[in-house]
């Protein structure tokens, strides 16, 4: 659960340096551009993701820690600092830290149940569909459902790594395919309007 942050910095730490590694690895010019607006579009989509999920990951412990320690729950900061690390996995993340809370709160009898179950709806409704959909409009466009799918398969393939990951692979492909999409036909375009004014004449 540590490294997975770590490594993903270092990734876009040298982000750069792979770029101009892949790229001197292709001689044609075309498919050097093309994979230049990839490397680039893939770095920046990256970027917004784990910036999105660190601001995430701040803004759920600091609202877990403030209520917690408002309604006198025991633990407040162990147990917003979980909130905090579980927010890195996608959808499956917060659910498990909420249950977590849930089991310690009720087990210690820090107070009613109930309000854990409106805090926590509430701020989910604010971070699902409001803080989350804000900070990373600029990359990841991806649909709830198709996200939900990708952490489940991600978990079946490498457990809490694959869950992480699963989100960014799908939107690297979705780049990728909309990237040489536009190539494809921008390429092919010319060649349709010539044959589209040939069979006017």
């Amino acid at each position: 659960m540590i490294l997975i942050p770590i490594l993903a910095f270092f990734f876009l730490k040298d982000g750069e340096q792979i770029s101009k590694s892949l790229l001197g690895a292709v001689d044609d010019r075309h498919d050097r551009s093309l994979l230049a607006l990839i490397l680039e579009d893939v770095h920046s989509l990256l970027k917004n993701y784990i910036r999105a999920l660190v601001f995430m990951a701040v803004t759920s412990f600091a609202a877990w820690s403030i209520f917690l320690s408002a309604m006198r729950y025991p633990y407040e900061l162990l147990l917003a600092g979980l909130a905090g690390v579980l927010e890195f996995i996608p959808v499956i993340g917060p659910a498990a830290a909420g249950i977590v809370i849930l089991i310690v709160c009720g087990a210690l009898g820090g107070g009613s149940l109930i309000w854990i179950l409106v805090f926590w709806g509430i701020y989910r409704v604010f971070a699902d569909y409001v803080l989350s959909p804000y900070l990373m409009s600029s990359g990841v466009e991806l649909h709830p459902l198709l996200v939900l799918f990708g952490v489940l398969a991600g978990e079946s393939l490498a457990g809490i790594p694959g869950m992480f990951f699963s989100i960014p692979v799908i939107a690297i492909v979705r780049v990728i395919y909309l990237r040489i999409r536009d190539s494809y036909n921008h390429a092919h375009a010319p060649t349709i309007t010539g044959s589209a004014e040939v069979r006017r004449m």
